[in-house]
């Protein structure tokens, strides 16, 4: 089979137009006299159409059968008594544009456009009009393409058909995604390695006195059965003596995340899951190491009108949808933290309107029906006054919006104490919220709302009991009570562009006692800043202290540079005057490194100090400065730290991210000998972008690439950018690799590249019949993606670029319906590899002509 070129091919599809439309067989019942009978493809905006039989005037002009383009466009036109009038809605309002064919003309919006008789036919009660008129009538564009035989009609907003389409396309990606996505997740394997070793290091150098005052941390960590274990010193001087302090540390954590009972065990120095005190011994545990994937899912029923469908979406990606047919629940899943979510509601005429909303899911929430557990034991390697400590505690998802917990320490500390505590939490994934905490020490109750957007408030009130382990300098012995109250109001449409007002507060009090602490703050939002107003009185400050703050970006251009740069100012007076004048600026990259200089005068006692600090990230280590000058004297401190990684002869450096993180490696190549793994047969593909969750790097001279900050355990996905840096004719043997990474070790990834291929086919009927514009969809099984494309004017199609995998093909129904065909032949389902470049030819399609209306394959 030969595939004419591109330019030649137009050539010929223009010499044959007129073969095409004198070839075409009596597809219209009745063709008024002086007309030829012809086949155009009809589309709207981007979607492949239909194959549709029209008339050709003497003059070359062109006729389209009504009816065909409105069910083509989806609108809901009308047909009024009298077959006379028809009318479709006008997008974005309530009235309609009518087409009066006893006066024949076009009302749309006041205007009426006569219909000269070349303009309008009828056949067979059939209304066939200019793709001009038809236009008018509809609110379109319209472009005829008579040397490809294609006739496009296009709107703002677009059509139905065409939201339809787009919705198709998302909601069938949406499908083959969510149909594997909670399964595929949930079944990523974990397979646990050994080997590797992480070593951070912190060094801090202070000016004043540094080989007494300067100190070293260093911790090694590893993976070992899948857990992760480390070892640390820290060895720091003392101010006024002359020997170093020296502090030891170890733990190893087993972890299998599959598990939904026995997750961990850890050994060695940890805290505690009540209090969090530090101990040195055993726990065993089925919480989740790290909350931040899926946490359940939420019913979601909007109120639409009839007819009207819509969608959800999250950071663009279609979460749930409804037809509109039925309003039954979509559910909607939610992840811990915010889950940002957007509403678009579809109207029958191509209404688009949209709404936001965020959902809130505490990091203390449980699933539903999910149980948590633990329970430790061990000796307390710091607190002198504590010999052990044994803790346990339970907690359970009541329902998605109620979690409940109970637990307790028992501490040896000159005799037994034991801690019990309950805990009630209610988070609504809307922002309402609730929560109680009930132990010997603490008593606590809070309610509250935290929207986006709209009016946030929250209280909290309790007791703390003397002698609560609370930091404090306000008189810790005694029973204290406080109340915290918040309330944020949006503003709108004002001349000052104020955008919020928000009231913070805190007043506390000894029991039986008045108040005598307060902290109040109001704050302003404007645009490009804040200003706050805050009040502040406590026992020790006898004095209470006003200040006004406020933080404001201001526009900066120099040189090349252009950006905001954020300037904070805060100026505070009591009744014997100014006590307070604070300046201060950050200026930076916005990346790697960042300068913080503030100037702060608190008073003639205590003079003007100045401080300036410095972090930089250098990609092998990171670095920080500070300077410190005051009335007392000055103090400078450098600190460095890292991570250096090394594991099965690749090395790495982060200049963020520390022991007990992990990372992936791997080589990005050509396969060109198809055997899936690097080889002398194969190519390394250089500067290709690898993406994962820890980041993205570029591919080297030999293909290998290297990322480091993955949360351990977890599962995650490493892909590669296939727009950029790639040969076009190659592509990802699978779309992504999905993974659990060990703590303290690099996952191995290779990513081969594969051959993609063309397919040239032909479409066969008989004889008279013209084959050009007849639509076929190419589907991908494995993603649900669908490639479409339209035959040439001799039956030919050519689809390029399609990647190794298993493919489903068709002709597309609408155009079996005009043609009033059906497909004879078989069509198998292709099976596409990476072995060759050859263009793959795929058998004809055979269509026989059929009387009654052809079946959708």
């Amino acid at each position: 089979m030969r595939l004419p070129p591109a330019a030649a091919t137009l050539r010929w599809i223009g010499s044959t137009l007129g073969a095409a439309w004198l070839l075409a067989t009596p597809l219209v019942a009745q063709a008024p006299a002086g007309y030829e009978q012809g086949v155009f493809e009809l589309r709207v905006g981007r979607v492949v159409g239909v194959t549709s039989p029209v008339l050709v005037g003497p003059s070359a002009e062109i006729l389209l059968p009504l009816a065909r383009v409105v069910d083509l466009t989806g609108l809901p036109a009308s047909i009024e008594p009298g077959d006379s009038l028809r009318s479709t809605p006008i997008a974005g309002s309530d009235r309609r544009a009518t087409l009066d064919l006893a006066r024949r003309e076009i009302r749309r919006d006041g205007a009426v456009i006569p219909l000269t008789p070349a303009e309008v036919a009828v056949v067979a009660g059939e209304i066939y009009l200019a793709p001009t008129r038809i236009a008018d009538w509809l609110g379109a564009q319209v472009t005829v393409d008579q040397e490809n035989l294609v006739i496009t009609f296009s709107r703002t907003p677009p059509f139905p058909v065409e939201q339809q389409a787009i919705t198709r396309e998302r909601r069938a990606a949406y499908a083959a995604r969510t149909a594997t996505a909670d399964s595929a997740w949930a079944a990523v394997p974990w397979a646990p390695r050994s080997g590797g070793l992480a070593a951070e290091w912190n060094v801090s150098l202070p000016s004043t006195q540094p080989a007494k005052n300067a100190s070293l941390q260093l911790q090694l960590g590893g993976a070992l059965f899948g857990g992760g274990f480390q070892v640390g010193t820290n060895m720091s001087g003392r101010r006024g003596v002359d020997r170093a302090e020296l502090s030891r540390s170890w733990r190893y954590a087993w972890v299998n995340p599959t598990s939904p009972w026995f997750r961990s065990i850890e050994v060695g120095n940890q805290g505690t899951a009540t209090s969090f005190r530090s101990i040195r011994g055993v726990s065993l545990s089925n919480v989740q190491p790290f909350r931040n994937g899926f946490f359940s899912s939420v019913p979601v029923i909007p109120d639409v009108p009839n007819g009207w469908s819509y969608e959800i979406y999250q950071n663009g990606v279609l979460l749930g949808f409804s037809d509109g047919a039925r309003q039954t629940a979509v559910p909607v899943p939610l992840y811990y933290g915010s889950t940002p979510v957007e509403l678009r509601f579809l109207g029958p005429a191509g209404e688009e309107v949209t709404r936001s909303f965020v959902y809130q899911i505490s990091a203390q929430q449980l699933p539903p029906r999910r149980l948590e557990y633990s329970v430790g034991t061990g000796g307390c390697p710091v607190a002198r006054d504590c010999r052990s400590v044994s803790f346990g505690n339970v907690a359970y998802g009541v329902t998605s919006w109620l979690t409940g917990s109970v637990g307790g320490e028992i501490v040896d500390s000159l005799g037994m104490h034991r801690y019990p505590y309950a805990r009630g939490l209610v988070s609504t994934a809307r922002g309402y919220s609730g929560r109680v905490e009930l132990t010997p020490q603490v008593t606590m109750a809070s309610v509250g709302y935290l929207g986006l957007g709209r009016l946030s408030a929250s209280l909290s009130l309790g007791q703390v009991s003397s002698g609560a382990a609370i930091a404090s300098f306000v008189d810790p012995d005694r029973r204290r009570r406080f109340i915290e109250p918040l309330l944020a109001i949006p503003v709108r449409d004002n001349a000052l562009g104020i955008r919020s007002v928000r009231f913070e507060g805190r007043f506390d009090q000894p029991v039986g006692a008045a108040i005598d602490r307060v902290r109040t703050l109001v704050g302003v939002d404007v645009p490009r800043g804040q200003v706050a107003m805050q009040y502040e009185r406590d026992p020790v400050q006898r004095l209470g202290l006003a200040s006004v703050s406020a933080t404001m970006l201001v526009p900066v251009s120099r040189g090349s540079w252009s950006g905001l740069l954020p300037f904070q100012a805060q100026l505070g007076v009591t009744r014997e005057g100014v006590r307070q004048l604070q300046l201060g600026t950050t200026v930076g990259n916005g990346q790697n490194r960042s300068v913080n200089a503030s100037a702060r005068w608190l008073g003639p006692r205590n003079g003007v100090s100045l401080v300036v600090s410095y972090n930089a990230f250098l990609g092998h280590y990171r670095q920080s400065a500070s300077l410190l000058a005051s009335k007392g004297g000055t103090l400078a401190t450098t600190v460095l730290g890292g991570t250096v990684i090394q594991d099965r002869g690749r090395i790495g450096q982060s200049d963020r991210f520390g022991i007990n993180t992990a990372g992936v490696a791997g080589r990005v190549f050509f396969d060109d000998d198809t055997d899936g793994k690097f080889s002398s047969g194969d190519r390394p593909a250089m500067g290709v972008r690898v993406i994962s969750d820890a980041g993205t790097t570029r591919t080297g001279e030999d293909g290998s690439y290297r990322l480091w900050g993955l949360l351990p355990y977890e599962p995650t996905r490493v892909v590669i950018d296939t727009l950029q840096g790639i040969d076009l004719a190659y592509a990802p043997a699978t779309p992504e690799v999905r993974l659990r990474p060990t703590p303290n070790v690099y996952a191995p990834v290779d990513i081969p590249l594969v051959r993609t291929r063309e397919l040239v086919g032909h479409v066969e009927g008989w004889p008279e019949m013209p084959l050009g514009g007849i639509g076929l969809e190419l589907r991908d099984v494995a993603t649900g993606r669908v490639r479409e494309v339209v035959t040439f004017n001799d039956g030919e199609f050519y689809v390029s670029r399609i990647p190794p995998g298993r493919y489903e093909w068709r002709i597309v129904p609408s155009a079996l319906q005009a043609l009033r065909a059906e497909v004879t032949s078989p069509i198998a389902p292709i099976v596409v590899d990476g072995s060759t470049a050859e263009v793959i030819e795929l058998p004809s399609i055979i269509l026989a002509r059929v009387q009654r209306e052809p079946s959708s394959p």
